[in-house]
């Protein structure tokens, strides 16, 4: 799949300086190495899933970085986007035993062509919930073996309940708006 391209940052731009193209590259084949070549080592990532969470340095991206490439299928990169000292990715990939999810990387770049900081959104918020909780379980794994059997045993009933009840409660809710909106043409 070739990427669109949107090129609105001027030559001389921080975001212009910022070799995008391996960074992609990594993403996509699970590369820690490649992604992390243009990043500062005090980086930070800011996760979709909790606010509180600020992942500082090299090491805690790979490690985090690697555990949600390594739990996508697909990943494919779809248009590029640069501002000045932003580059926004919006990509695809399958999560969770097979669900369609897309989301967008944010980089912000430095003056220097390095990448400072990298925000993550994400869609629908299913298929992220069942993401967040594989990776979980993956970085519960490499701390150890009580570890990876303690996130397991506490994200599992979660991961089951949503699996039923979320397709079921997007069914209902479908349902009951359309007799609401059936009640309302007739009144």
């Amino acid at each position: 799949m070739s990427i669109a391209s949107t090129q609105t940052a001027g030559r001389g731009t921080p975001a212009s300086r910022y070799p995008v193209a391996g960074f992609r590259r990594g993403m996509e084949t699970e590369d820690m190495d490649l992604v992390l070549e243009n990043w500062t080592e005090d980086c930070v990532l800011r996760p979709q899933s909790s606010e509180e969470v600020r992942l500082v340095g090299k090491p805690r991206c790979r490690l985090v970085i690697a555990a949600v490439t390594g739990n996508c299928d697909g990943f494919t990169y779809t248009e590029e986007i640069q501002a000045d000292d932003m580059i926004i990715l919006p990509f695809r990939a399958k999560v969770a035993g097979g669900l369609d999810a897309q989301a967008i990387d944010f980089l912000r770049i430095n003056e220097d062509g390095k990448c400072t900081e990298m925000f993550v959104l994400a869609r629908p918020s299913f298929a992220l919930s069942l993401l967040v909780s594989e990776v979980a379980i993956t970085l519960g794994r490499q701390s150890g073996f009580f570890r990876g059997a303690l996130a397991k045993a506490f994200v599992w009933p979660i991961v089951q309940m949503s699996r039923l009840a979320v397709p079921v409660m997007i069914r209902l809710t479908e349902r009951w708006m359309e007799r609401g909106l059936r009640r309302a043409r007739k009144a």
